[in-house]
């Protein structure tokens, strides 16, 4: 070990990135890994009989070119393509799938294109939903006017009311081009892009695609050891 400047355990992204830039400032560079793959989460594998996929690497929270250039990946046929779609629910199989952009711009051409009757009907729905809420009124206090809020029908219409206003001024305004649809795997809901590397909508998504992974991982070094039980 002794002829080695450098010994790196694991052969995943991030091992092998570490070794190539050691190698290429002049280092003598061991990369150790116990799995029968290399690449780690950014591997692509067979995970079904003629279905080839990555194994995990499926949202890339930060790339910049300095890294494309750096690592000459262009060499080896590295192109870096941005994911359309987050999830898409099928139904009957006379319905048109229902397909989660994480574009917004894309989402709604979806919607109009392919879902037009029904996001009208949506539509419709949340406005006039909206337009429940109690306008605000003036009143009289000790001799001062005081604005207030008018009264509902009941709480629960007036709660609903509010929420329909809010999704009206989010999705008309510019902030929309923040709205992201949530990475995690079986999450429908959307968030608020407030930081470049949020990709999930809350703590316990995050920890989701962590463990998903962590799984994945500890599938693949268990993958040789099944298979020559199997035999």
């Amino acid at each position: 070990m002794s002829d080695y400047d450098a010994i790196i355990i694991g052969a995943g992204h991030n091992g092998l990135v570490a070794a190539n830039v050691l190698a290429k400032s002049g280092a003598k560079v061991l990369v150790l890994e116990r799995a029968h793959f290399l690449g780690g989460m950014a591997a692509t594998r067979e995970l079904f009989d003629g279905y080839k996929h990555s194994v995990g690497a499926w949202a890339v929270l930060i790339w910049r070119q300095e890294m494309t250039e750096r690592l000459e990946l262009t060499k080896w046929g590295f192109e870096l393509m941005n994911q359309w779609t987050s999830t898409c629910t099928f139904g009957a199989p006379e319905d048109t799938p229902f397909v989660m952009y994480n574009d917004l711009e894309r989402m709604g051409r979806h919607l109009l294109e392919d879902h037009g009757p029904d996001v009208a009907a949506a539509l419709d729905l949340v406005n006039s939903v909206a337009a429940g809420l109690p306008a605000p009124r003036l009143a009289l206090h000790d001799g001062r006017l005081e604005l207030g809020a008018g009264r509902g029908t009941s709480a629960v219409a007036t709660g609903l009311a509010q929420v329909a206003e809010q999704a009206v001024g989010l999705l008309g305004e510019a902030e929309a081009t923040r709205l992201r649809a949530c990475y995690a795997p079986g999450c429908v809901l959307y968030f608020m892009k407030t930081h470049p590397r949020r990709e999930w909508c809350s703590v316990a998504c995050g920890n989701r695609v962590r463990a998903a992974r962590h799984y994945q991982r500890a599938r693949g070094h268990s993958a040789p050891e099944s298979q020559e039980d199997d035999a």
